[in-house]
């Protein structure tokens, strides 16, 4: 592991330069343009942006560095980096978490503004036919993605399960509009909507 340690210290290293000098990028070009530059010390945004454009490029270049020969099966590795880091984080996560999620605003593909969903957080089972929160955007960043799924802040869409298959031993979704996406990027899963006869909204 000698070896191992130092290469990871010598990137380590590279990665405080890269990150100092995005910052000062940012500053020198771009954040004067921000009408929230004078609080940018207490919100932090530069530093924030510099973390999350360093952490992007990091992804691209693994992307890149793939070989040809197995650029067929990056989804695969993306899966499998998620898989794992996500069972890493699970071991110290013992609990099936159902919430009450209240829509403000209307949301495809059908529920209403000020909707109820009953929902059960990162559901180890799915079937067809279920409505189930995905993000917004998909597939995120993975290094974004696990991190931010176990914050639970990650902007979601709702989406129909029109087929569930296995492909290389990960299995996989396919939506209503024809996306096909990882079993990994669920976020929850709709068990009900909530009518104003329910009991629970006595609590809303």
């Amino acid at each position: 592991m000698g070896n191992l340690k130092e290469c990871l210290l010598e990137f380590q290293s590279l990665g405080e330069e890269y990150y100092s000098r995005i910052i000062q990028i940012l500053d020198e070009e771009y954040c004067w343009k921000c009408p929230q530059r004078s609080n940018k010390e207490k919100t932090y945004c530069h530093k924030v942006e510099a973390w999350i454009s360093l952490n992007l490029a990091l992804e691209k270049a693994i992307k890149q560095s793939v070989p040809d020969a197995d650029k067929g099966n990056l989804d695969l590795l993306v899966v499998k980096y998620l898989e794992k880091n996500n069972n890493k984080l699970q071991r110290t996560l013992k609990y099936d978490e159902i919430s009450i999620i209240k829509l403000k605003e209307k949301i495809k593909p059908s529920e209403d503004e000020n909707c109820c969903l009953l929902v059960r957080k990162n559901p180890s089972t799915v079937k067809v036919q279920d409505m189930v929160l995905l993000p917004q955007e998909c597939p995120l960043s993975t290094y974004w993605f696990s991190r931010m799924k176990l914050v639970g802040v990650i902007p979601f869409k709702l989406a129909r399960i029109n087929k569930i298959f296995t492909k290389n031993g990960f299995r996989y979704i396919k939506l209503d509009d024809g996306t096909t996406v990882s079993m990994e990027f669920i976020l929850g899963l709709v068990l009900k909507k909530l009518g104003p006869d329910d009991p629970l909204m006595d609590y809303f």
